[in-house]
């Protein structure tokens, strides 16, 4: 197993676009770390970074405490699996698992011993004599991941491998691969633009946007304790409700007439030169998963975190429906159970404190626990 180090890398093409901004990670022995960002992020920049295939502009890459940033991409003992497969067509499963041992001159006996042990781990043991346009979609995805295990590496690659398959199939391969890792205890690195994938299948997730690391953390760590709006909307499906609110005392009005009354030590937020000066609202962001938020079609007495809405439309999934609702301008989804919610109907919103999220207007910061009351 071996550890990877990232320390301030960057990449900035020659034309002055920087795709990677002073990204640092550690990685350990063992982990599956998934890269996880929207389309254009950098993310896959990083990973080719450290393949050998893209340059570093600055920074440096350890694998095992080794610099690589000069090291050739057949010389780092790493192995990539591509979303494409990259299978040669007119070979064999047999020769395509077999390609990169012959060309490192490993022995023939050496050669059929694992290429019979990585066929017989990942199911295709029968389809040795096949050739890739005689496979579906998740066999030749093995394939290009038995290609990679043969060589034994000291870190596994993979650039979206399921960005080509059938959701059904996805789901599939996401378990096969995460427990195919565990099996082997390979140092792994997961690229995806996928929340889903990078939640259920990472020990520990980066998360990037515009080239930037936003945080990096367990799936939980970044599910419950987001570090900015961008991290809290990315991740969970659906995304969460973030809100418009002025804050007034301990109030948070979100529309006219619609207010929450929170526990939240609201003035160490807005007590400051601005407020005194002005003495007014002040704005913030409130967030609320979809799932932590209860509806009924009649208020509950004396909750002080509800809130009227407007039911505009629903979506009946069979176990839960969603809820598409307004409160005044502002669109709020929910995540519920209650079947007695109808389309263009007035309800309530009810919200737990525990679930409430605040986010500082100006910079979008997670400002929740600054602000819990002591």
């Amino acid at each position: 197993m071996s550890s990877l180090h990232i320390h301030h890398v960057s990449k900035v093409y020659p034309n002055g676009k920087k795709a990677i901004s002073d990204a640092n990670v550690e990685i350990n022995s063992g982990e599956f770390v998934v890269f996880v960002g929207p389309s254009g992020c950098g993310k896959s920049t990083l990973l080719r970074m450290i393949a050998g295939l893209e340059s570093i502009s600055e920074g440096d890459i350890l694998l095992e405490e080794t610099r690589i940033n000069d090291t050739e991409p057949a010389d780092r003992n790493i192995a990539m699996v591509f979303q494409n497969y990259a299978l040669y067509p007119h070979m064999t499963v047999y020769k395509n698992l077999a390609y990169g041992l012959i060309n490192r001159k490993v022995s023939k006996e050496e050669i059929k011993k694992r290429v019979n042990a990585a066929a017989e781990m990942l199911q295709l043991s029968e389809y040795l004599n096949n050739k890739p346009h005689e496979l579906s979609g998740g066999q030749r995805q093995r394939v290009a991941m038995g290609r990679a295990i043969v060589r034994e590496p000291k870190l596994f690659l993979f650039d979206e491998p399921l960005s080509n398959l059938d959701a059904k199939l996805r789901n599939v391969m996401r378990m096969e691969i995460k427990a195919l890792q565990r099996r082997l205890k390979t140092t792994s690195i997961y690229v995806t633009h996928d929340q889903v994938e990078a939640m259920t299948m990472a020990d520990k997730i980066v998360i990037i946007n515009a080239g930037q690391i936003e945080q990096v953390g367990t799936p939980d760590e970044i599910y419950n304790n987001p570090r900015n709006l961008f991290v809290a909307t990315f991740m969970g499906s659906p995304a969460m409700n973030i809100l418009q609110a002025n804050i007034h005392g301990h109030q948070l009005f979100l529309a006219e007439n619609a207010s929450i009354t929170t526990n939240f030590q609201l003035e160490r937020y807005y007590n400051d030169d601005m407020y005194k000066q002005h003495n007014t609202y002040k704005r913030i962001y409130l967030g609320v998963r979809p799932e932590s938020i209860s509806l009924t079609t009649e208020a509950v007495a004396d909750h002080p975190l509800q809130i009227p809405v407007w039911v505009e439309a629903v979506e009946d999934l069979g176990p839960h429906l969603i809820a598409h609702c307004l409160i005044g301008n502002q669109k709020l989804l929910v995540l519920s159970r209650n079947k007695n919610i109808r389309d263009g109907s007035h309800a309530f919103a009810q919200f737990e404190h525990h679930s409430l999220y605040l986010f500082d207007q100006n910079n979008e910061l997670n400002i929740t626990s600054q602000l819990q009351q002591i």
